[in-house]
């Protein structure tokens, strides 16, 4: 009897001891299109199973029970639901990216307009300047002209009637030398006329090759220098992995500043992602430069008869910028197309150089045979606070996405889902803008991005790289 104990003691406890089992799962990657298999080797009793970055050990009562495999399966459907072509990381690295285009474009759209904008009134009163001081030049040059005219024709005849009393007594001879003056002055005169004539050539050439030169300068002055970034991007992934990116930008504002294009590309390390990003951003000003109008007092001899105003072009009202971005993301594919609203701080206070304002973004996204539609608005504000070498820029960002709307193009009979999306979407940041020389700035920047949303964990992208001009 003690025996038989014994015995089903030992076969009681030699699954738990000595047992080997291999139980195997198969997954289908929705990203790669792979066959991923996990395999759970139960040795002792036990296994340690890691499934994507997710590790646990179960044990074998935790197979027989079903434990296993729905753990299994909730990382899955985790990781769908995270991966770099889910749904949920399209709409964030949309929001972010558009987020963080809408406000470099707008910083660097406001700058070059802020600049511009004081040079051209700078210019355009000293050219009123100039035309008036000219003005008044020609009219004091014409009164000494008529001047001297009439004194000329004064002294002429009075020289003329003196002559004519002195000329009785003179005769032929002084006949005769007047006729050999009047000849060597004919002479002289022709050679005057043709070197005159020689010389008005020259000018006249000289003038025209001034013009060409102008005509040419100002059709190569036209725009500004394109300006150039490049910068290298890290950021981390929803469902934890590190991504690395290359992101190219080029801009161009017009001459005035008032118009500024700008494109912008990224290729990911992983050759399974790129975006492209066009926009055109233009500065609308306030008219509210009031330049007063004077008539010429006689009394005076001035201009100081005040006889109106009008107003010309001033203070920045805002910068409108229309994008458009197309993304490709492990298949799925994101087009959006917005437009964006940016105000600066202009007056003597705190707010002065803040650049802030909204966009207003429409967003289709196609995951496999799924298509959603979904509108967004973001609210953004920088403020950057530059010293002698460095320009620190923070940032903050907030995203909407209240609606959406998703139907299949696998059935026959349109039929979609509407849902409904209350949660908020933040991104802090600041921007460090190095100077180096006068066409070369080094910039560093990082970005955290999170949202009220409990599921969705809080990630980070961090840029480093440079601008310059050519």
């Amino acid at each position: 009897m003690r025996k038989l104990f014994y015995i089903l003691i030992l076969f009681w406890c030699f699954p738990l001891l000595g047992q080997t089992q291999n139980v195997v799962n198969t997954f289908v990657d929705r990203c790669t299109g792979e066959t991923k298999i996990v395999t759970a080797a139960f040795v002792n009793g036990s296994a340690t199973v890691a499934f994507y970055n997710k590790v646990r050990t179960f044990t074998w009562a935790e197979y027989t029970n079903g434990t296993l495999e729905a753990w299994l399966n909730e990382t899955y459907l985790w990781w769908s639901n995270l991966s770099p072509c889910s749904t949920t990381t399209a709409t964030t690295q949309t929001t972010q990216q558009t987020t963080t285009t809408t406000t470099s474009n707008a910083t660097n759209a406001a700058s070059n307009a802020t600049s511009n904008a004081t040079t051209t009134t700078n210019t355009s009163s000293q050219d009123t300047s100039s035309s008036t001081s000219s003005t008044n030049t020609q009219s004091g040059n014409n009164n000494n002209e008529s001047g001297n005219s009439s004194g000329e024709g004064t002294s002429g005849g009075s020289e003329g009637s003196s002559e004519g009393n002195n000329s009785e007594g003179e005769g032929s001879n002084s006949e005769n030398s007047e006729n050999q003056e009047s000849s060597e002055e004919g002479d002289s005169t022709e050679s005057e006329n043709s070197e005159d004539k020689e010389s008005e050539e020259s000018e006249s050439d000289e003038v025209e090759e001034e013009n060409s030169e102008e005509e040419e300068e100002k059709k190569t002055e036209k725009r500004n220098p394109i300006a150039v970034s490049a910068n290298l991007l890290s950021q981390s992934g929803l469902d934890g992995t590190l991504t690395n990116a290359i992101s190219l930008g080029f801009s161009q504002s017009s001459l005035t500043g008032t118009t500024t294009y700008a494109a912008n590309i990224m290729i990911w390390d992983n050759l399974n992602q790129f975006s492209l990003s066009l926009s055109q951003s233009d500065v609308y000003f306030n008219y509210d430069k009031e330049e007063k109008l004077y008539l010429w007092n006689p009394e005076t001899k001035k201009e100081d008869l005040y006889f109106g105003s009008i107003y010309n072009r001033g203070s920045i009202m805002f910068i409108q910028s229309i994008s458009a971005n197309f993304m490709y993301i492990y298949g799925t594919k994101v087009g959006s197309f917005g437009i964006s609203n940016v105000y600066l701080g202009q007056k003597e206070n705190f707010w002065k150089g803040f650049v802030g304002g909204f966009a207003l973004s429409g967003t289709i996204i196609n995951v496999e045979d799924n298509i959603m539609i979904m509108p967004s608005g973001v609210l953004f504000g920088t403020k950057p606070f530059p010293t002698k070498r460095v320009t620190i820029s923070p940032m903050l960002a907030l995203a909407l996405n209240p609606i959406s709307y998703t139907f299949s193009t696998k059935k026959a009979v349109f039929k979609g889902e509407l849902a409904l999306n209350e949660h908020i979407t933040y991104i802090v940041g600041s921007n460090f803008d190095v100077g180096i020389t006068q066409r070369f700035r080094f910039n560093i920047g990082g970005n955290i991005i999170g949202t009220t949303l409990p599921e969705i964990p809080i990630t980070w992208s961090a840029t480093i790289g440079s601008k310059f001009q050519f």
